[in-house]
This record gives structure tokens, C-alpha cells and sequence, in this order.
């Protein structure tokens, strides 16, 4: 053991202790940024799922898009607002018969970034053009167009996750909202 000579040195040896002793206390993953994956995992679950509160028709993730499209969205938000979007385009909390277990694999093929193990499926494309209805589509174009690199990253990976496997309804969503009316064919 290292001898202790100040107060500063016996803060630094015994805060990552207390760290690991808190977080197991609370049941919170102690790893580094592991517990905020976790968090977006718990929203993607509750507003991508239709049998949550008030929320059976998506109306809950719609609001949501709605709040991440704004100009005066905070970049963070925005940021965690894509990655919970993506997580429920890979996890498609909808599903029936699906296990948390199954969950945990598309969630961790999200960070990954791997294709959805349903990509090419109807119920993928069809679960693709539901997101985009609500507002996907217009987050991803308002990311995509921001300052901020970290979002402009996040936009690209979002629509690169709304557009895999070629699905023409979001397709469609993104040129009409991309497509200025002044370049429109006639």
C-alpha cells in the first residue's frame, strides 16, 4: 500500500472504491459510459414500445422527434435523442414475442454498429418507415445540418440506420424534406 501524505492523495485513492461500492449499491454499471447506454436503452424500450403509457399509436415518440427537430434543441439531447432513435429502429420494441435477451443482442449490434439482424425482413422496413412517419427522418435532416460534429455524426448514423436496405418510403421522406421546392422537377 501507498502511504498517504495529504488529504487530496487519500480523496484520490479512495475514490474509485467508493465509485465501484456506490454503483453496485445503486445497481448501476460502473464501466465507463456503460450506465448512460444502458439509460438510452430503458428510453429506446419505453417510447419505441406501443404498449406504454399514452403511446399506442407512437404519439409519445412522435412528441419526442418533434422536441429533437427544433433549432433550439440543446446538442446534447439531440445527440442522445438519435441514439435512442436508432436503438429503437435495431430493437423494434413492438415486437410481441421478443426477449429481453433479444433486446440486449440488437441493442449491442446498435453499438457496434452492425447491421439489425432483421435488416431486409418486411417487418424491419415496415418498423424503418413507422420511425420515419413520426419524425425520424426530420431529426436526421436537422442534425445533419447542424454545427456540431458529434451531431453531424450521429444524423449520418441515424439516416445511414433509417436507410439500410434501400427502403423507399424513407427514401422518399428524405427527399421531399432535402429537396428544395425551387429544385422540384416540374
Amino acid at each position: 500500500k501507498t502511504a498517504v501524505t495529504s488529504p487530496e492523495q487519500a480523496f484520490l485513492q479512495g475514490w474509485p472504491k467508493f465509485r465501484v461500492y456506490l454503483s453496485h449499491t445503486f445497481g448501476i454499471d460502473p464501466r465507463p459510459d456503460q450506465s448512460m447506454n444502458n439509460a438510452i436503452q430503458d428510453i429506446a424500450l419505453t417510447l419505441g414500445s406501443t404498449k406504454t403509457h399514452m403511446n399506442d399509436h407512437l404519439q409519445s415518440l412522435e412528441r419526442f422527434c418533434q422536441v429533437l427537430a427544433a433549432r433550439n434543441c440543446d446538442d446534447f439531447l439531440l445527440v442522445i435523442g438519435m441514439k435512442v432513435l436508432r436503438a429503437i429502429i435495431y430493437m423494434r420494441p413492438v415486437q410481441e414475442l421478443a426477449s429481453p435477451a433479444k433486446f440486449d443482442l440488437e441493442y449491442q449490434r446498435h453499438l457496434d454498429n452492425e447491421p439489425a439482424s432483421d435488416l431486409g425482413t418486411y417487418e424491419h422496413e415496415n418498423w424503418q418507415s413507422r420511425i420515419a412517419h413520426v419524425g425520424g427522418v426530420l431529426v436526421a435532416c436537422a442534425g445533419i445540418q447542424h454545427t456540431s460534429m458529434d451531431v453531424v455524426h450521429n444524423a449520418l448514423l441515424l439516416s445511414t440506420t433509417l436507410l439500410d436496405g434501400g427502403n423507399a418510403y424513407v427514401q422518399k421522406q428524405f427527399t421531399a424534406i432535402m429537396l428544395p421546392a425551387s429544385s422540384a422537377p416540374l
